[in-house]
């Protein structure tokens, strides 16, 4: 192979190379037509969820199931469950002893208006894994909501095995 002259452009990698600067300055532009930027689970409804949850859990260490439950299904759907699900807490207490503390494990968004958060309700003998679900009607405008988060599914098991899914 001859060597080039000093002077000369290899024209076959300028244009490859401006080719690819094109493709990745257009892939990094495109926007589809009304698309939203992917807002997800931001700190302040972390907050906003969280703070939810943990009065809920102050209620119970305080012995207070039905004010606990009536106050986390307000604006919810499932307020028929309450009575059922402070059964079930019932007797999860009598197995596992009284509750001492709460521990939040994780949070899980799934797009920007649902969210599963988990949290491990400690008890005397064994914990229990509970497992909130919210979800936010999308705005009506098309722009990133500001509805209220609405309760849409609590589940508590003591399958600790839910921990690592």
């Amino acid at each position: 192979m001859r060597p080039m002259p000093k002077n000369t452009i290899n024209v076959p990698f300028v244009v490859s190379g401006m080719i690819l600067l094109f493709l990745i300055a257009a892939s990094a532009a495109y926007i589809p037509v009304g698309a939203q930027p992917t807002t997800t689970y931001s700190s302040d409804v972390n907050k906003e969820l969280d703070d939810k949850i943990k009065l809920f859990f102050d209620d119970i260490l305080r012995d207070n199931l039905t004010k606990a439950f009536e106050e986390l299904f307000r604006n919810s759907s499932g307020s028929e469950q309450i009575a059922a699900m402070r059964s079930k807490l019932d007797e999860a207490k009598t197995q596992f002893g009284s509750f001492r503390e709460y521990e939040r494990i994780n949070a899980k968004p799934v797009g920007k208006d649902l969210v599963f958060v988990r949290y491990l309700l400690k008890g005397d003998q064994h914990p229990v894994v509970w497992t909130f679900t919210f979800y936010r009607r999308p705005s009506e405008t098309g722009t990133l909501s500001t509805n209220a988060w609405s309760l849409i599914g609590l589940r508590f098991d003591t399958n600790l095995e839910l921990l690592i899914l």
